[in-house]
């Protein structure tokens, strides 16, 4: 089996697709919807006695997590949105390039009509 490359510039050739693309997103949402459901059950089963109020500490560190993910958050919505100005740039360029190449086009073929009137 051959592989054909595209000449794409984003490189989507590269992207993984699949069940191998989502496994990391399905490990980073599944472990903590474990720990968060084996902690609540310990907690009502009361099970250890390690969260001496109910729910107390779990709130604590929702709270960590909430801390750190905020900023991560923010960065990642700032990064995103330089790439989309990058990209949108990138799109008028190629817009116009498109528009002078088609009004260039026209004039020629105008031209060539006026002339074969003119004979």
């Amino acid at each position: 089996m051959r592989v054909q490359r595209s000449d794409d510039p984003a490189g989507s050739d590269a992207r993984p697709s699949g069940l191998r693309a989502r496994k990391p997103a399905l490990v980073f949402a599944c472990i903590p919807l474990v720990l968060v459901g084996g902690w609540t059950l310990l907690t009502w089963l009361h099970v250890g006695r390690f969260d001496r109020a109910p729910f107390i500490a779990l709130n604590l560190l929702f709270s960590l997590q909430a801390a750190y993910a905020a900023p991560l958050i923010l960065l990642a919505q700032t990064r995103q949105a330089d790439r989309d100005k990058r990209r949108d740039k990138a799109h008028e360029e190629h817009r116009d390039t498109i528009a002078q190449q088609q009004n260039q086009l026209l004039r020629d073929i105008h031209a060539q009509f006026v002339r074969g009137h003119q004979q």
